[in-house]
């Protein structure tokens, strides 16, 4: 879906502590973070990229009422997601970076 937007994926980690190195090391534009990985929460990749300055949105299925408080004003898409609500999310968060 990402690359049907136009948009390269730079990278993927189907664990927490993938994502954290990658949150650490990657370089990248923007990060979307599902909430739930393994059973884990996301928290620690999104205290990391939150540090470093780089955008991100969740996609979950659970809900921002998940998401620990400090992370409840990003923006959250619910599963499953559409190109219809994934593009402008994505343009709104590069959009706001470039801001």
């Amino acid at each position: 879906m990402l690359e049907e937007l136009g948009h390269r994926i730079g990278g993927e980690a189907g664990n927490i502590k993938d994502a954290i190195d990658y949150a650490y090391t990657g370089t990248f534009d923007l990060a979307i973070l599902d909430i739930n990985i393994g059973g884990l929460g996301i928290d620690p990749v999104a205290d990391i990229l939150e540090r470093r300055g780089v955008p991100f949105l969740f996609v979950t299925g659970y809900g921002s009422e998940w998401l620990p408080s400090l992370f409840r004003r990003r923006l959250v898409l619910a599963k499953p997601v559409s190109k219809e609500t994934l593009g402008p999310a994505i343009n709104s968060l590069i959009k706001r970076d470039r801001d």
